[in-house]
């Protein structure tokens, strides 16, 4: 009987475990000198289908999920982006996330699916004082999506499907950012390198910690295809953290271009540092662009800072006996609800650290787990016979 019930909760455990951590992946990257993150999953990806939660408290049209497997691509199918089209898109321009400011001049939506924006999905505005992309706004002297623009980056505003399905919980990186990932963290020059994966051409990046020695790579690699890897092959270098950023192309408008050889990754700093990853298969030479106009839409691939979010498990001593709700990823300093339901013939007791309240609110300050404890309910029957009190007895059920 122990050893079911440890088994039935080790299982509670593991499922809310892997909740918690849905969507990012293992190896931790340093993009400045007192910060790592966390990629995404795969690629970020949009459709109009669906719905899903928004920062502002409302629920908007259109459903995001990260990619399933990193090398995952959309590719030219992209030129069908609409408000109408019911397809997966992966190629988005710069604040296309769908957040709408009342207060902007050109009181514009910026969805998923638009680059330029003359009609209502693809074409140049006559009148866009702001030529280098969207806003937020014609006449603000800071254009990144950071501080109080941050509702205009994608993983902030809407909620990822498969991310947590809660907004706040995904960011874009800075240009400066990508540029100390690839240029300045400690042997950046021995981190990354280009390569195909699951006949998907793209780049490979490895993370602060690498004392793997079976695993065969070059890192002067001018083409895409001296290192190439299976699935298998792959797995064993995702296992370990490694990232792959899969040569997506990009979209202006309608019209999508570079797929294959063009490795271009957005950032959310305004224009000069748009396209902060942007290689072509051409030779030897590669270059991270510091320049691009930010209507041309290019591949999105989110990220969590270590250390600002935390995993809070809610589990249960035994499923048999109750269910709980609450658990998650979180941000520092957040009030949770956590709360146990138990089952029929049995009563909520304790959580594991003592309290009593339930549902109760906890705050967030580190990696933190709750065991809900739930009792059997006992009943104390009375038998009596001509008003004699024969005895009783004590039931569990």
């Amino acid at each position: 009987m122990k050893s079911k019930l440890f088994t039935l909760f080790a299982l509670v455990a593991l499922a809310i475990s892997a909740y918690a951590t849905q969507g990012a992946l293992p190896g931790k990257f340093s993009v400045s000198a007192t910060k790592k993150i966390y990629f995404s999953q795969g690629n970020l990806q949009y459709t109009t289908s669906g719905s899903h939660a928004c920062a502002d408290g409302t629920t908007k049209a259109g459903t995001w999920r990260f990619a399933a497997n990193q090398y995952d691509l959309i590719g030219a199918n992209n030129y069908k982006a609409s408000s109408t089209y019911t397809g997966w898109i992966d190629l988005f321009g710069w604040a296309t996330s769908g957040y709408h400011d009342s207060n902007d001049e050109y009181n514009t939506n910026y969805q998923p699916y638009c680059t330029r924006q003359k009609t209502t999905d693809t074409t140049p505005s006559a009148n866009n004082l702001n030529p280098s992309g969207y806003g937020p706004s014609k006449g603000q002297s800071v254009q990144d999506l950071t501080g109080t623009k941050a509702n205009y980056d994608w993983g902030v505003y809407n909620a990822i499907s498969n991310g947590g399905n809660k907004p706040k919980l995904w960011r874009t990186l800075t240009g400066a950012e990508w540029q100390y990932m690839f240029k300045t963290r400690a042997d950046a020059d021995k981190k990354w390198f280009r390569a195909t994966v699951n006949g998907k051409a793209g780049i490979i990046a490895l993370p602060d910690v690498w004392n793997n020695t079976s695993l065969s790579y070059n890192t002067s690699a001018t083409n895409y295809t001296t290192n190439t890897y299976t699935i298998a092959q792959w797995e064993n270098f995702e296992q370990l953290g490694a990232v792959f950023f899969p040569a997506a192309g990009s979209r202006s408008g309608t019209s999508v271009s570079g797929v294959g050889s063009m490795c271009k990754y957005t950032s959310s700093s305004a224009s000069s540092y748009q396209y902060s990853l942007y290689w072509y298969n051409n030779g030897s030479a590669y270059r991270m662009v510091t320049y691009g106009e930010r209507y041309v839409a290019a591949s999105v691939r989110l990220v969590q800072d270590v250390g600002s979010f935390f995993t809070l498990t809610v589990q249960s001593a035994s499923i048999s006996y109750g269910t709980v709700s609450g658990g998650g990823i979180y941000a520092k300093g957040t009030s949770v609800s956590i709360k146990a339901t138990p089952n029929t013939c049995y009563k909520f007791s304790r959580w594991s650290d003592g309290n009593t309240s339930n549902p109760r609110t906890v705050t967030v300050t580190g990696d933190a787990t709750y065991t809900a404890i739930f009792e059997k309910i006992k009943y104390t029957i009375r038998t009596e016979t001509d008003d004699v009190t024969q005895g009783n007895a004590t039931v569990s059920k």
